[in-house]
């Protein structure tokens, strides 16, 4: 694995400065209402060839290969594992290619490759961007590159770039992949699921392998011409890969008003969240110097041994950080940044979505895009909330937030649902103010408002009739209440008073969100357009059982079946049965979705002959929305990615889509020397005993889920696991019954 793992680049700043803003985004802009990044061009040849195919000709030139045996039997272990492991992050719909991000990537690695004269392996390598919040780099041992997003997004120049690809084209000249294998067997197959985190498990360097390819990467670029302290500042910031990558001092005061305050409570909770978090910054910035506490040598090593050779180079200055173009370069990295928050919404990670959200506004100006992020942040934490769920899976845990964003982050995980509430209120109807007509932002203020209305329990109304005071809210707050008799006595109604001035009951200082609003015309509006009540349905609208079953699904799109064979106590996987099974599947879901009377539509996958780019644009399309769909709960909500799926649905004239996979073990029987002297004391079960003993263990486990890609509910989900050796007969009864029960709604 690179250098990188633990994460890459990071700029820091307290606050932006003023040469960083620009006026806002133009309508006409890409960027003003940004779509998610798509491959582009010819389809590389990594996509057209089947894993068994790659892994059976690296096999051949191994064999002809002038080595021991026992050297020709690991290379071609190696080459197997990792032609299968490349091929599944390939074909896991996080992959770009041909676009503007990727093709600056390359077009750095090509001067690179020119300027060192290693023309002989240009052909050899190939650079994709990976669609990964993590920020890092990989290098896999057949040559592809893959820079992720998250990097891409924290780099300042070209040379910052430069010293990332030298330091990966490195790993693959001097082949640390297959030595770290010889040495120590670590390249398996992954039971990880996050695809960074199998590519973490899978590609491995020691901290020797990392110091040549530093030294070796520092050297390829300074024959290239760039300035070589961009290096030693890649190193300076890697201790900052947990922060934001551009941060502005977002305090709880910037989100008051001057009749909008939050209690004490909350103000002294998010005050010692920020003052203890600062304090585990300083204890983790102390241990990411500290060589025991990671797998790389530490970064005080490596920038000191990169300032020795800078100094022999001599002096860096007037050197340039760009050959390919600033330009070039900026359109990338703003393109990165907004593919940045794509990534968090993906994963549900509204907080930080939120956070980055303010600071690219800063950074670029206003813009659609940036108001459907923000207006999905806040419908998306006030949903989850009202469901009972931790915010703390959704952005919001204090304790894995570093830097200015973490005092956003202790206030969303403080606030209960109403205050919550209230503060989304506030923030919805600044963005549906600037963007009246975008069905986007309606449908989502509306989904969010439902929730104000039905699990809040605020009124709209309420939150509108608020007029401005003289005092402050927790002034209001702690007033006396006048009593009914003047005696100084008071009945119930008098805690449920409500001021006269004010129009919100004393203690709710949320109903003041809306207080600084002068001209109240357009809030009035909205408020009046998003009300909602639940649909009563009369005696005569209530469905009546037939007793007859109700098709519900007769055309279902499929991602192509997943499954993984394991054999023995250690669980070994066998790669080419598995790739012989998916194709099986895949034929065998369509061939008996046609007698169980649905269309299976399975997508094509995106490794082997015949693949095309509009299959591997669909498949990264509904990927997108299935992740999104995962990572939020599993009840009606409004997806962001929805809007980006209709091409790939459309082409299929189909709104469901289903994903299935398989898991098989098969293992003898566990020695157990109870169960023997038993059976020895009973001498007529030892026969029995001696079958049981060393026959095989069996476990065969199906899940499957449909969704209704309209609604975003799932229409059916399954789980079986049951004791039986894998037959074809079994997955055709298994896989039948799930299209009988999914067609059914069983």
């Amino acid at each position: 694995m690179s250098v990188f793992n633990t994460g890459l680049l990071v700029f820091v700043c307290a606050a932006l400065s003023p040469g960083l803003l620009v006026a806002q985004s133009t309508k006409t802009s890409p960027f003003y209402d940004y779509k998610p990044a798509r491959c582009a061009g010819a389809v590389p040849a990594d996509f057209k060839q089947k894993s068994s195919e790659k892994a059976e000709a690296a096999k051949e030139q191994i064999r002809n290969k002038r080595i021991s045996r026992t050297d020709k039997k690991q290379e071609a272990e190696h080459a197997v594992t990792s032609s299968f492991a490349v091929d599944e992050m390939l074909s896991s719909g996080q992959v770009l290619f041909g676009e503007p991000m990727s093709v600056y990537v390359e077009q750095v690695a090509e001067r690179l490759l020119k300027e060192n004269d290693q023309k002989e392996i240009t052909d050899k390598l190939r650079f994709y961007v990976l669609k990964s919040h993590v920020p890092n780099a990989y290098c896999t041992s057949n040559g592809a590159v893959l820079v992720s997003v998250g990097l891409l997004s924290r780099l300042e120049n070209e040379a910052q770039l430069a010293f990332i690809l030298s330091h990966e084209i490195q790993h693959y000249i001097l082949k640390h992949s297959l030595k770290q294998y010889k040495k120590v067997n670590v390249i398996k197959a992954s039971t990880r699921n996050r695809l960074e985190d199998k590519l973490k498990e899978v590609y491995s360097f020691s901290k020797e392998n990392e110091t040549e390819a530093d030294d070796q990467g520092f050297k390829m670029m300074q024959r290239a011409g760039y300035n070589l302290d961009e290096g030693v500042y890649v190193f300076d910031m890697l201790k900052y890969a947990e922060y934001p990558f551009l941060e502005i001092s977002l305090t709880i005061d910037s989100l008051e008003t001057k009749h909008y305050k939050f209690p004490e409570a909350i103000r002294t909770f998010v005050n010692d969240a920020v003052k203890k978090g600062g304090e585990g910054d300083e204890k983790h910035l102390s241990e990411q110097g500290d060589e025991n506490n990671t797998t790389h040598p530490s970064l005080d090593r490596r920038i000191n041994r990169m300032r020795d050779m800078i100094a022999e180079d001599g002096n860096q200055k007037g050197k340039p950080v760009h050959f390919i173009g600033k330009e070039v370069f900026e359109n990338v990295s703003k393109t990165a940044r907004h593919e940045l928050l794509l990534l968090y919404l993906r994963y549900a990670d509204y907080g930080n979505a939120f956070y980055l959200a303010q600071v690219m506004e800063k950074l670029y100006g206003n813009s659609l895009f940036l108001g459907k992020v923000k207006a999905m942040c806040m419908y998306g934490l006030v949903h989850h909330q009202s469901l009972g769920h931790n915010l703390n899976k959704y952005g919001c845990d204090v304790s894995k937030s570093r830097g200015e964003w973490r005092p956003l982050s202790a206030l969303f995980s403080k606030m209960d649902l109403k205050e919550l509430c209230a503060f989304g209120s506030r923030q919805m109807y600044l963005v549906k103010q600037q963007y009246k007509t975008d069905p986007f932002i309606d449908k989502v203020a509306r989904g969010f408002f439902k929730v104000v209305q039905g699990k809040g329990l605020l009124r709209l109304q309420d939150l509108t009739a608020a007029k401005a005071t003289g005092a402050s809210a927790s002034d209001t707050a702690s007033a006396e209440e006048p009593s009914e008799t003047g005696s100084g006595i008071k009945n119930p109604r008098n805690r449920a008073k409500r001021s006269a001035t004010s129009g919100a009951a004393l203690s709710d200082y949320y109903m003041l969100v809306f207080a600084d609003i002068e001209n109240k015309d357009y809030l009035n509006q909205l408020m009046r357009d998003m009300h909602y009540s639940e649909p009563v349905k009369s005696s005569d609208e209530v469905e009546k059982p037939t007793g007859k079953p109700v098709q519900v699904i007769d055309h279902l799109v499929m991602f192509p079946p997943q499954i993984e064979l394991a054999y023995g106590a250690n669980k070994r996987r066998d790669l080419y049965q598995e790739e012989d099974y998916k194709d099986f599947l895949g034929n065998t879901w369509s061939k008996l979705g046609s007698k169980a009377n649905v269309d299976v539509d399975v997508l094509q996958t995106n490794i082997g002959e015949g693949v095309t780019l509009e299959a591997i644009n669909d498949y990264m399309a509904l990927n997108d929305w299935i992740l999104e769909r995962l990572n939020n709960d599993t009840q009606a909500m409004i997806l962001f990615n929805g809007d980006y799926i209709g091409n790939a649905m459309g082409r299929k004239n189909s709104k469901h889509v289903g994903w299935v996979s398989y898991e098989y073990q098969s293992a003898k029987r566990a020695f157990s020397a109870e169960t023997m002297v038993a059976c020895l004391v009973l001498y007529p079960a030892l026969p029995f005993y001696l079958v049981w003993q060393f026959s095989t263990t069996y476990t065969f486990k199906e899940f499957c889920m449909v969704f209704n890609t309209e609604t975003g509910t799932a229409t059916h989900v399954k789980r079986k696991e049951f004791a039986h050796a894998m037959r074809g007969d079994l997955l055709n009864a298994q896989i039948y019954e799930t299209l009988y029960n999914i067609k059914y709604g069983k």
